[in-house]
């Protein structure tokens, strides 16, 4: 009996080793599909290709505990680099749901600027590829940011009224510089 009851015993422990601790669950195309295309704009997440970035510079941890400062580095990670397209786009991305929320003007601002270095390369820098899916996503947190950089707000930041001549905003990495004519408005 006592062997019995050992062999039923070992048989149990090596019938449930030998299962597999992997499942599998198959998703439908529109699924993976979201998956495999959600961004800032679309998800309010990172794309993977801005996660690439905080991983690519261990700024993953740094990123969850203090988004801003993690942006600040990742900034001066670039500028040491001359500001590769990869880094280009992570820093609009993530600029743009920082400033989503917080509702920050000056980080959509930034956010803009980021994604048209990144769509429009200086001289010397090769042109994005034709079909590199984060050119549409880019162009249009670039327009997104634009409209809400620039909207009206109760505190009159970063709106083009009242606006004589110039005016200077400071920004998460320095400042800019707008101007427009008297006859613009």
């Amino acid at each position: 009996m006592l062997r019995r009851t050992f062999a039923i015993c070992v048989a149990a422990i090596f019938c449930g080793a030998c299962a597999s601790p992997v499942g599998i669950r198959i998703a439908s195309p529109l699924e993976v599909q979201r998956y495999l295309t959600r961004n800032a704009l679309t998800a309010e997440v990172p794309s993977d290709f801005s996660l690439n970035q905080l991983r690519r510079y261990d700024l993953m941890a740094a990123f969850k505990a203090d988004p801003d400062a993690a942006l600040v580095r990742l900034h001066a990670i670039a500028q040491t680099e001359d500001f590769p397209s990869d880094a280009l786009f992570a820093l609009a991305e993530l600029s743009f749901l920082q400033a989503g929320a917080g509702s920050e003007q000056e980080r959509y601002v930034a956010s803009a600027i980021y994604a048209y270095a990144f769509l429009f390369p200086e001289d010397g820098r090769p042109p994005l590829g034709q079909l590199d899916p984060r050119e549409r996503v880019a162009a249009d947190l670039y327009n997104r940011a634009v409209a809400l950089a620039f909207r009206r707000t109760r505190q009159g930041i970063l709106t083009l009224e009242g606006l004589e001549g110039s005016g200077v905003f400071a920004l998460p990495f320095g400042s800019l510089t707008i101007e427009r004519p008297p006859d613009l408005l």
